[in-house]
């Protein structure tokens, strides 16, 4: 029986059936796990309002910063890509378009590329706006 290592055979499995499917399933997950690790931090900046006031300001002045303002393109395309993906998956699942997977995959995608475009051309243009053009 081969021992190999959980990570390395999901590795193996995505070289060898590289394909859209496999590409989506990946990012799935991954979008999963950024969520949660969000969700976490979130909680942790939120729940510092119990210690009362003066540490919810400190902790919200932690992240209302330039950085994470431009970190929140991130987020909101990891969002978007995990919702679509799903409503992707809930569409095949329901309707039986499995064999259209692919198209509704690339659809999805370019729904997520241009509202991301529009995204950061928004936020960005809000930070540079109000940091003198720098990001800090």
């Amino acid at each position: 029986m081969d021992k190999k290592n959980v990570f390395v055979k999901l590795y193996d499995d995505f070289i060898l059936n590289f394909n859209t499917g496999m590409t989506a399933w990946v990012l799935h997950r991954i979008t999963g796990v950024l969520l949660v690790v969000y969700f976490l931090m979130h909680a942790f900046v939120i729940g510092s309002a119990v210690r009362g006031h003066v540490s919810f300001d400190a902790a919200l002045a932690k992240v209302q910063t330039p950085f994470f303002h431009v970190l929140e393109i991130g987020l909101i395309g990891v969002i978007f890509f995990h919702l679509l993906n799903g409503l992707r998956l809930l569409i095949i699942d329901l309707s039986g378009l499995s064999k259209a997977h692919k198209a509704l995959f690339w659809v999805f995608t370019i729904a997520l590329v241009v509202f991301m475009g529009y995204t950061a051309n928004m936020i960005l243009t809000e930070v540079l706006s109000t940091t003198g053009g720098q990001i800090k």
